[in-house]
């Protein structure tokens, strides 16, 4: 593990890579200054920045918490939430914290892979979410066809984010070998950190932490996934130990699958390793402040037709469930999965699908019907007989007025700065070019689609187009006539000018 230059002073290259990938548009923090503003104006607050960062290199964290606040927005988890616990507490973290928070997980992420265990994949380059599914679905299937009784957990941590230790996370880092310097930059950030909940877009007091990880800090999962690790290793060295009997397999077999806080467990179905396991769990959550919400998790039976579950879990209040079950998003099963098993997937994709299905019409460059006078968000169009929407009088010279771009006084555009004429010009460019686009777009799909008609030409009638379609009419016009007729129309209709050109 290389952890050599992990704790030197940043550079102006690591600021500016960190501002990089703050998003441009996302709600931004208790200073009101978003990744765009950062981006746009670096010239201007280059010094200003660099000098906290400088500051914060040193040491220097006398004045870190007015840089390191939060707003906390609550959203709710599901409809008509009431209580506290149905809401979803997100921070809006301030600009600078959220730099320097940047920065140390953009150094902390290459060596993740070296000090955290294969049976964790979240937040960590070169490791899927696929690999946690596949494992136990391999697995379980495995001990199904060799009928070796077994019990598959689900555990749920209580306020996982919220609730782990700044204590534990420290002294896991030094354990790691992480140096002192890189510990106080993690440490200041814990200690220096405070939010406030919005409350209708009002701020409250000050809420300073005393442990938890922030929702929204660009290092709170790297930190996370580091201080759920050790679970892993502790269940290792119960099963060295003879506290927890080996899962029967080929090789050493992984009883343990990690996603972030999405834990899974394989168990024998003997009394003795389950009380074990609570214990082991409980001893973990006193520790690390992860404690495990038994009420919450569940256990799966697998070839346990002859056994006692009852007396075999001794009371532990967990959910006792089936196959197939839900893991990681996913229907998982020791049986083939059937196309019922699938259709609360189908059935929430196709909930996403609808809306845009029902409003983007053919015509607008979407794949739903063409649009009419009644559908809810279009404009209103005419409708020709074969259900092609045809653009009304009123709305093609509304476009060719907007296609000329926005129109006021010499006074106005005097008052107006430089920047709001640019603003003006460009948005009234792009919005004249989405419109010629939809024109040529819906008049390629209106002679894709539908036969030309009287008004489209009026040399070639319906009769036409059917007698030269028909070939087995033997009827006398061709498609090459149809194709002349159009054309001398079209040169009828040019003027002496385009005739030249053609020329």
């Amino acid at each position: 593990m290389a952890l050599e230059g992990i704790d030197a002073p940043f550079t102006e290259d690591e600021v500016l890579l960190a501002i990089s990938h703050l998003p441009s548009d996302k709600a931004p923090g208790p200073d009101g200054f978003t990744g765009a503003f950062f981006k746009k104006c670096w010239g201007t607050i280059k010094v200003d920045v660099l000098k906290v960062i400088d500051n914060f290199n040193n040491l220097h964290f006398a004045h870190l918490q007015w840089v390191n606040s939060a707003n906390i927005v609550l959203l709710p988890k599901k409809e008509g939430a009431e209580e506290v616990s149905d809401y979803r507490p997100i921070s809006l973290v301030h600009a600078i914290s959220k730099i320097v928070a940047k920065m140390i997980s953009t150094r902390l992420a290459p060596i993740m892979n070296d000090i955290v265990s294969n049976a964790q994949s979240a937040f960590i380059k070169k490791r899927s979410i696929h690999d946690n599914f596949m494992y136990v679905k391999n697995l379980a299937k495995r001990l199904h066809r060799s009928k070796v009784p077994s019990l598959l957990f689900k555990f749920d941590i209580r306020k996982a984010f919220d609730s782990v230790r700044w204590d534990y996370i420290l002294e896991l880092l030094t354990r790691h070998g992480f140096p002192p310097k890189f510990r106080d930059w993690i440490a200041a950030l814990f200690c220096t950190a405070s939010s406030r909940i919005l409350l209708n877009g009002v701020p409250g007091l000050p809420i300073y932490h005393g442990k938890g990880l922030r929702q929204g800090d660009p290092l709170s999962p790297l930190l996370f996934v580091l201080a759920i690790d050790p679970i892993q290793k502790i269940l290792e060295l119960a099963t060295q130990h003879n506290l927890l009997h080996k899962i029967r397999g080929r090789g050493t077999v992984i009883r343990t699958s990690l996603y972030a806080d999405d834990t899974a467990v394989f168990m024998l179905p003997l009394k003795e390793d389950i009380q074990n396991l609570s214990a082991i769990l409980d001893y973990f959550g006193e520790a690390t402040g992860l404690h495990t919400n038994f009420q919450k998790s569940s256990v799966i039976p697998i070839h346990c037709h002859d056994i006692d579950l009852d007396d075999v879990l001794g009371g532990l209040p967990v959910i006792r469930a089936s196959f197939p079950i839900k893991y990681l998003g996913l229907p998982l099963s020791v049986w083939e999965l059937k196309r019922v098993d699938f259709q609360p997937l189908e059935d929430k994709m196709a909930g996403k699908l609808v809306t845009w299905d029902a409003r983007a019409s053919r015509r607008d460059g979407g794949i739903g019907n063409a649009a009419t006078p009644n559908d809810p968000g279009s404009t209103p169009r005419e409708v020709d007989e074969d259900g092609g929407a045809v653009a009304s009088d009123d709305h093609d010279e509304e476009e060719e007025e907007e296609d000329g771009g926005a129109v006021g006084s010499d006074d106005e555009e005097e008052e107006e700065d430089t920047d709001a004429k640019f603003a003006r010009l460009e948005a009234a460019d792009e919005k004249a070019a989405a419109r010629k686009e939809a024109r040529a777009r819906a008049w390629a799909q209106a002679t894709r689609c539908r036969p030309f008609t009287d008004d489209d030409n009026e040399d070639v009638t319906s009769s036409d187009w059917n007698s030269s379609t028909d070939t087995s009419s033997g009827s006398s016009a061709s498609e090459e006539e149809v194709t002349s007729k159009r054309r001398v129309r079209e040169d009828d209709e040019a003027g002496p000018s385009d005739k030249k050109a053609k020329n």
